[in-house]
């Protein structure tokens, strides 16, 4: 019974989801630098991926024959995006209670928690894919059915609502783990307890990423055409538009990863803290100082 009441006091606590968006996104502001975790990421991919394909290219390799090495190569970035992504929550956490953070935290945090965010992120995905399975059974069932188009429709419906609960625990596992030192066991276990009791504002903020994921993509490719057709590229691009694709999503991806992807951690981050009480009123109100400091000067230049 008193875990139930701890999980239960989890939902009458922190700050409105308005206030998490808009306080997270200033101490992102003023904390740039929790992006720089995800751009050493990228740039260590970079590092890695280059010598593979001088290989390709110059060294008469084959991919077949290179399938062990893009295997190692797979498994080394996967594993070292985990470091990156630990020690960029403890950023958030340290950037949400001091206003301030520095790389440091970075190192030290992902050195720390990333064996049990590695543990913890196989143990969802396992998860995640036997749910999406048991999901997917009763589809076949009743697929030839009669009314199969109404039962298509609930069951679509019934798949984004899954997406955006799976993209809330990606999130809120490795903020558990290490915003409150937990294991890899007891990190999906309070990450699945706190969407549990907190879920219209988990959905809100999943969707609100998922939103601005498709914005960015969509945004790059209007930009894209539109600087395509004032410089005369259009027909080439429209008339080899798959092999343009991949083209497309290299810069949406790097928004992405060094920004959007940042300032969702701060506001995961700052959402679990403030539902499970780590942000007292004093730190609450340190958080709240350099916004109302800005609005201050703002309000003294125009003179009155």
């Amino acid at each position: 019974m008193s875990e139930i009441r701890s999980v239960e006091w989890w939902n009458d606590m922190g700050e409105d989801l308005s206030d998490v968006i808009r306080n997270g996104f200033d101490t992102y502001r003023h904390n740039l630098k929790i992006s720089i975790p995800f751009l050493l990421y990228l740039l260590l991919i970079s590092a890695i991926f280059i010598p593979i394909v001088i290989l390709l290219l110059f060294g008469g390799f084959g991919s077949e024959e290179l399938m062990p090495l893009w295997i190692l190569v797979f498994l080394l970035v996967m594993l070292s995006g985990f470091i990156f992504l630990a020690g960029a929550v403890g950023m958030a956490r340290e950037a949400t209670l001091e206003g301030n953070t520095t790389l440091g935290t970075m190192w030290t945090e992902g050195k720390k928690h990333y064996i049990r965010v590695i543990l913890a992120e196989v143990g969802l995905f396992v998860i995640l894919m036997i749910c999406m399975f048991a999901l997917l059974i009763p589809l076949f069932i009743i697929g030839d059915a009669d009314g199969s188009v109404i039962i298509f429709l609930v069951f679509i419906s019934v798949m984004i609502i899954f997406f955006l609960f799976a993209i809330a625990l990606v999130y809120i596992v490795p903020v558990s783990i290490v915003v409150d030192n937990l294991g890899a066991a007891e990190g999906i276990k309070r990450g699945i307890g706190f969407i549990r009791f907190n879920t219209r504002d988990m959905l809100l903020i999943s969707l609100l990423y998922l939103a601005a994921s498709i914005a960015i993509e969509l945004s790059v490719v209007i930009i894209i055409f539109v600087a395509s057709a004032i410089f005369g590229f259009e027909d080439v691009i429209f008339s080899e538009s798959e092999q343009y694709s991949d083209l497309f999503s290299i810069p949406a991806n790097f928004i992405e990863l060094v920004v959007l992807y940042p300032l969702f951690i701060v506001l995961w981050t700052r959402f679990y803290m403030g539902r499970t009480g780590k942000l007292s009123e004093k730190e609450t109100e340190m958080a709240h100082l350099e916004t109302s400091t800005d609005k201050k000067d703002t309000f003294n230049l125009t003179g009155s």
